[in-house]
């Protein structure tokens, strides 16, 4: 048997057990899992000598780091769904034009305003002001015709939904790494490796670290368990290449 390399990220498959809803992961940049254990030394005897180690307490914690960003990352980590739904947001508006509308100045809105006020900002100055239609009133003073104004208000939003819950965490997954292993010799494709984890739970800590000309690469981290009355925490599987 030659040797062989690995080069590759893994891609994995990620199903959550009560539903079997699925996310493949295809783009990451880093895929792996870390073994670690306890051991303790006991000693006895005259001169208390060491007599022997015992191990104990294996750990296997997984991580996967991806390039691009999906809404799955978080919900698996916070134990909720993805639901469509509607929310409340603040929509801004830059860059309107003061005009003059009869004997006063307003501003026209884009977008349909929820609530009866807007906060106009001009400069390092704000104002609310009350809201009825799309065309708002600029209140003597604060602007002038021509001037170039901001507007904030709420607005109705129809999208996507997550709900971050106190007293929601991670369900239980399967996860399945897959990568290749290449011939030192011919440089080809000989073995698929798969890596194996029937009961994994993810940790809660999910950082959104947003930088301006940065790309965000979301982390993820878990922790693989044994299942019911077993042993076993994962495998590994590695199938040779047949053409």
């Amino acid at each position: 048997m030659n040797k062989t390399y690995i080069i590759d990220v893994a891609e994995a498959i990620v199903t959550r057990k009560s539903d079997k809803h699925t996310v493949f992961m295809g783009t990451g940049s880093t895929a792996g899992f870390n073994i670690t254990g306890e051991s303790e030394t006991q000693r006895g005897g005259i001169g208390v000598k060491p007599v022997y180690r015992y191990n104990h307490s294996k750990t296997v914690e997984l991580n996967i780091t991806d390039v691009v960003f999906d809404l799955n990352y978080l919900a698996m980590t916070q134990g909720v769904e993805i639901a469509d739904g509607s929310a409340t947001v603040k929509k801004t508006e830059t860059g309107l034009i003061v005009q003059s509308d009869v004997d006063a100045l307003s501003v026209t809105l884009t977008g349909t305003p929820v609530d009866s006020t807007a906060i106009l900002i001009n400069g390092g100055e704000s104002v609310e002001v009350a809201v009825a239609t799309d065309s708002v009133s600029v209140p003597e003073g604060f602007a002038e015709e021509g001037d170039k104004v901001t507007a904030i208000y709420k607005e109705e939003a129809q999208g996507k939904v997550i709900d971050i819950d106190a007293s929601k965490f991670s369900e239980s997954y399967e996860i399945q790494y897959r990568t290749i292993e290449y011939d030192t010799k011919t440089n080809t494709v000989v073995n698929d490796i798969y890596f194996i984890f029937d009961n994994v739970v993810f940790n809660t800590e999910f950082e959104m670290a947003l930088e301006a000309g940065t790309p965000l690469t979301p982390a993820l981290t878990m922790e693989a368990l044994t299942g019911d009355d077993e042993d076993k925490i994962g495998r590994v599987v590695q199938v040779p290449r047949t053409v």
